[in-house]
């Protein structure tokens, strides 16, 4: 029994070798019962430190192949439709009619939030909750009606306190 472990420790010995060529690696054959307690306890320890180095794990310098790398620099230009063009959208016409499903209700609700504010001359407050809530409802309305925009593209939901 003790011959088979010393010809499969030494057998394994080269591959072992040959996955992490900077680590030097041995075959112990001995019996891990003759082993003393603080064996399998220093065994551990380099284990778990071996694992956890594993990130700063390099291989040797002679396997390494440096590619000098090449810098690109690309230009790329973004063009932003202006914030007045956004708004004049005509949601009545056949291609924003096609968008309108797809069109997250934000838009609209910021619409609702610029005629409360150009109306009121002010953004909805909490000292002023009830009474800005039923202005938004109002304003909901016309301003959705405004654009022929369904009412319910904004939900209700959005302007109730829970």
């Amino acid at each position: 029994m003790m011959l088979h472990r010393h010809l499969r420790a030494e057998a394994s010995l080269s591959r072992a070798q040959k996955l992490n060529p900077v680590v030097q690696v041995t075959a112990d054959s001995e019996d891990v019962a003759d082993k003393p307690d603080t064996f399998l306890e220093t065994l551990m320890e380099v284990t778990v430190y071996k694992i956890a180095s594993i990130q700063d794990c390099e291989e040797p310098a002679k396997k390494i192949t440096k590619v000098d790398p090449v810098k690109v620099t690309t230009k790329r230009t973004a063009t932003f439709v202006p914030l007045q063009d956004v708004l004049d959208v005509d949601w009545s016409s056949e291609t924003y009619i096609k968008r309108l499903p797809k069109t997250d209700c934000s838009y609209f609700l910021i619409r609702v939030l610029l005629g409360f504010r150009s109306k009121r001359g002010h953004d909805p407050s909490p000292e002023k909750l009830q009474e800005d809530i039923k202005q938004l409802y109002s304003i909901h309305n016309e301003v959705l009606a405004k654009l022929e925009v369904p009412v319910d593209k904004v939900p209700d939901e959005l302007f109730r306190i829970y």
